[in-house]
């Protein structure tokens, strides 16, 4: 009797060694997602991107400006005499609240038909 009991223990922690090894472990946490950037700096970012892009023209032939983008939309005179052209567009986009207004203005400055500075709004 004293090896049945003995067996039985045997066997019993045999059983839960097993169990032990063959457990689940509890899922891991989820990686958490990557934090998106807030749309303002998102703006931000795409607007700064398009004003270096925009500073490229500086230097540049007032002839090839126009050549490029077009008749602008107006040309008007700054205080101090420069000329100015006025590039705009706007237009319908998708938004997540139904469609809204985009629009973007560039301002080219230009001294001795050569640009020699820009200005933007919106885009």
């Amino acid at each position: 009797m004293h090896i049945h009991r003995l067996f039985t223990r045997a066997l019993l922690l045999g059983l839960a060694l097993l169990g032990a090894c063959a457990s689940v472990p509890p899922p891991a946490a989820p990686a958490a997602a990557p934090a998106t950037p807030a749309q303002p700096s998102i703006d931000a970012q795409r607007q700064a991107e398009f004003d270096r892009s925009q500073a490229r023209w500086h230097g540049a032939k007032l002839q090839e400006l126009v050549s490029k983008l077009g008749k602008p939309s107006s040309s008007t005179r700054a205080a101090d005499g420069s000329q100015v052209l006025v590039y705009a567009k706007s237009a319908k986009i998708k938004g997540p609240n139904g469609p809204s207004l985009f629009s973007c203005v560039v301002r080219y400055q230009i001294e001795a038909e050569r640009i020699v500075g820009h200005q933007i709004e919106g885009c």
